[in-house]
């Protein structure tokens, strides 16, 4: 909700916007892109926008989801 609202502040077109992505109907303009990131970075949330980040990111979380969340003790 909080990147969803930056995004509108920014004029920025998301056509999906859920946990841990988002994707964008056009290529975000570098200043805009920039102001996105800090407004990101000031509320805690961090901008993954290198693909090798992004998928230490995915591994990340399916391995804490697995521990976590598994059954078996």
């Amino acid at each position: 909700m909080v990147v969803d609202q930056e995004m509108q502040k920014l004029g920025i077109a998301g056509s999906k916007v859920s946990l841990g992505e988002v994707d964008t109907i056009a290529d975000i303009p570098k200043d805009k892109l920039v102001q996105f990131q800090m407004n990101l970075d000031a509320l805690g949330v961090e901008l993954l926008d290198n693909s090798k980040q992004q998928l230490i990111e995915k591994t990340k979380n399916i391995i804490i989801t697995r521990v976590h969340y598994s059954e078996e003790e």
